[in-house]
């Protein structure tokens, strides 16, 4: 009751507003009822745990929905509106069961029922995301167009992330989130592009499609499952920023700069760091109303920065690449530029390249923790990891052998094909992050597939700038070719 009460005041304070004609005060009060109060002060939990799953989602679609309006909303529909969920809270609070019961400890990170039998059930919110679809088209079919873009980016970020499922899924099958996260991007990218009521249900359908394979990966986990998934995370996410650390280190090893080591160590050290309180910060320091767009918004800009000094990085080995006095070149101009602003830029690379991935990783890996259940459970997740991180190891040890034994020339003309690859992928990645991020909505491209693995999505925003870098590096390869052609 002492919840409800507090609900009640920011109804109070939504209806003082809006009878000011103050939208920004309205918001904010309705916004603090949603998410410092029905959601944070667990309340929501309670009523779908203890109540009725229909009931929590009358009062989060009543709330949503009034955060649509304005202050030039009729007032009587207003008021009907704010009552409604004013009795809504109230019945359910005196529904709740009368003897003592418990919420499981929540963490903003992964909410998840912490039944000693069972896993978190998402059934309910793949139901909610149904029909709040629904309401999408609804929206849209009526003219609402902007509405109906905000309604769907809001449906990602309140029903599937914010109840732990994306984390879940991305756990055990990253291609599968990420295919997810591409429907949900593809549903505002059509209606922003004005398409027909058939392709938008037929992209929503999808959806569901993808939504009803992750209920099956949600199930509760075997403990077998739970290592193998804990293997796969940390090979997966891995393995992209290693293929830069490994290039980095036997660069500096191949030319004589072995004492130069402390620059990729600390920077590494500093992203493990980082990314640990990072997955920790975006959730509780900026709070449970934004924590999600927040991580997607600056994902998409590490990857963005990351672009720029991968493409540096790349050009500069590409450019030593055909030296013909490498003794000469090794003992001096690589000794010479990394004691100058070259070695902060490696060191941000290698930074960069880790702490991009890193933060993901931790939130992967609490949701393993979190879909264990047991003592034994927890162990196989810790076991998983640490057998990925030794695979990762052999892989950084194989990568540096082969490296030191092939001539520099090919050596650094390989890897800076490798990070000239992997900044076209950023590019595309790190767009896409900014679209789920809630920063823009994607111009779609008919005809296109999606293939994220290369970084590759059918909308304008993200290949006009890997069309642009592509151009830049060919234009940047034939300039370096004049230049060694006039010197010979």
């Amino acid at each position: 009751m002492s919840v409800y009460t507090e609900f009640k005041t920011e109804l109070d304070n939504a209806k003082a507003a809006f009878d000011k004609k103050d939208s920004a005060a309205l918001k904010a009060a309705l916004n603090r009822a949603k998410f410092d109060i029905y959601r944070n002060e667990r309340l929501e939990e309670a009523v779908r745990k203890y109540v009725s799953s229909q009931t929590d989602q009358s009062i989060q679609q009543i709330i949503g929905n009034l955060l649509r309006e304005d202050a030039d909303t009729d007032k009587s529909k207003f008021d009907e509106a704010i009552n409604t969920l004013d009795n809504l809270a109230l019945k359910a609070v005196n529904d709740l069961p009368q003897e003592s019961y418990s919420i499981a400890p929540q963490t903003a990170l992964a909410q998840s029922d912490t039944s000693e039998d069972e896993g978190k059930d998402f059934t309910p919110i793949v139901q909610n995301i149904k029909d709040k679809m629904a309401k999408v088209l609804q929206l849209y079919e009526s003219g609402k167009v902007d509405d109906a873009i905000d309604e769907s980016g809001n449906i990602y970020f309140d029903e599937y992330e914010e109840s732990g499922m994306e984390n879940i899924v991305g756990a055990k099958d990253t291609q599968l989130k990420l295919d997810t996260e591409a429907s949900f991007n593809k549903i505002s990218a059509l209606m922003r592009a004005g398409a027909s009521k058939e392709q938008i249900v037929a992209a929503q359908n999808k959806l569901f499609d993808q939504l009803t394979q992750s209920l099956e990966l949600t199930k509760k986990s075997s403990n077998w499952d739970l290592f193998l998934y804990a293997f796969i995370i940390i090979l997966r996410e891995g393995f992209e920023a290693l293929i830069i650390v490994a290039a980095v280190i036997a660069l500096l090893i191949k030319s004589g700069n072995s004492k130069h080591l402390n620059i990729v160590y600390s920077a590494l050290g500093v992203a493990v760091v980082l990314s640990i309180a990072t997955a920790y910060g975006l959730n509780y320091i900026f709070g449970s109303e934004n924590a999600g767009q927040t991580r997607e918004v600056m994902e998409g800009a590490v990857m963005l920065i990351a672009v720029v000094l991968l493409f540096y990085v790349g050009f500069w080995l590409l450019s030593n690449a055909s030296s013909k006095k490498w003794s000469a070149y090794i003992q001096g101009q690589i000794s010479n530029s990394l004691s100058s602003g070259d070695s902060k830029m490696l060191w941000w690379t290698v930074f960069l390249a880790v702490y991009r991935e890193g933060a993901e990783t931790v939130l992967f890996y609490l949701a393993l923790l979190f879909d264990a259940k047991s003592p034994a459970a927890t162990s196989m997740v810790a076991a998983g990891f640490v057998a990925g991180l030794a695979a990762l190891i052999i892989v950084y040890i194989v990568i540096k052998k082969f490296s030191l034994k092939i001539a520099i020339k090919p050596f650094f003309i390989a890897t800076s094909v490798i990070i000239f690859y992997m900044s076209v992928v950023f590019v595309g990645k790190g767009v896409m992050e900014l679209v789920e991020g809630k920063v823009f909505v994607p111009t779609v491209i008919d005809g296109l597939p999606t293939i994220t693995w290369i970084g590759f999505y059918p909308y304008v925003q993200s290949l006009v700038p890997q069309a642009v870098m592509i151009v830049l590096l060919i234009v940047g390869i034939l300039i370096l070719k004049n230049k060694q052609k006039n010197k010979s």
